[in-house]
């Protein structure tokens, strides 16, 4: 038997720690790939975790969340597992286990090590925190959609008889979500106190860009005849999506800046996903609506 302090077992520790430092980046490289659905994460989770582990061709990863199970095909359960919950906002909801297959030596932990339990908590920490920011950014999408209904149900009034049953329909459901709003704005402090300790989201800071944007207003030309024969009946800007070109165009309104127009279109485009309707910039949005002005099209304030 080798004295603990040997060249050969000093290699072999710092084998095992690259093993484990190379699992942790791999997670966290997953956890930056915002191409990436969950259930995508969760698959590739099963491939990357095992490998930074002491035996990694006797061991699989199972993967919970919200009541769904992620592991390998035929993966047979056994009593040597090391498992770690994944807490977000204080509530488990879910966990990662990495298991073996067959027993092997007596370690800290069962067969496990003791930097492994550091490894294992590590990870469900850093997933935890990942959920939560994806949490976050879904309940900002969500509040971003209720906006952008209420303008567009708005806008429709302009086609409605007023006091009539359309104008009501559309002021009732503007009011229904006007109803909604501050339940959302409460959960987005919620995730956010969670987060960070701190009550309330942090007001923006605007870039020297987006102060720019903010300070032009643009107007329609008065006339229609006007309107069409100068912008033409079709819109397009290198980058951006037909549809979204036309959605900038609707969304001008004498008060909404550039980039209310853009964080507008942008959330839009966001809610449907890239596939469908590319990426809208605040470069493409500007360079659509500059090119307005300057052809008459659309007036600034």
């Amino acid at each position: 038997m080798q004295p603990e302090g040997s060249t050969d077992n000093i290699m072999l520790a710092l084998r095992e720690r690259a093993k484990e430092l190379h699992c942790l980046y791999n997670v966290l490289e997953l956890m930056n790939r915002a191409d990436l659905t969950l259930q995508e994460v969760c698959e590739a989770l099963l491939v990357v975790l095992p490998p930074g582990w002491q035996f990694p061709d006797a061991c699989f990863a199972r993967v919970t969340l919200d009541g769904v199970v992620h592991e390998p095909p035929r993966a047979l359960r056994t009593p040597w597992v090391q498992k770690a919950d994944l807490v977000v906002h204080g509530h488990a909801i879910g966990s990662i286990e990495v298991y073996y297959t067959q027993e092997m030596p007596e370690s800290a932990e069962g067969p496990f090590l003791a930097e492994e339990r550091k490894l294992i908590d590590t990870i469900a920490e850093r997933i935890g925190h990942y959920l939560g920011q994806r949490r976050l950014q879904g309940a900002i999408r969500e509040w971003q959609a209720a906006a952008r209904e209420v303008q567009a149900l708005e806008s429709t009034l302009i086609f409605a008889a007023p006091g009539g049953a359309n104008a009501s329909f559309a002021k009732e459901r503007v009011k229904r979500i006007a109803e909604l709003a501050p339940g959302l704005v409460r959960e987005l402090d919620a995730v956010y106190f969670r987060l960070s300790g701190q009550k309330r989201l942090p007001s923006p800071i605007l870039t020297a860009e987006e102060r720019d944007m903010a300070s032009r207003v643009p107007v329609n030309v008065e006339s229609l005849d006007e309107y069409f024969k100068k912008r033409g009946f079709s819109t397009a800007w290198p980058g951006l999506h037909p549809i979204m070109a036309r959605e900038c165009y609707g969304f001008v309104d004498g008060k909404r800046s550039f980039l209310d127009i853009y964080r507008a279109v942008h959330a839009e485009a966001l809610s449907a996903g890239e596939f469908y309707y590319g990426t809208v910039t605040p470069d493409s949005v500007k360079g659509l609506l500059d090119e307005a002005v300057e052809k008459g099209v659309l007036k600034l304030k």
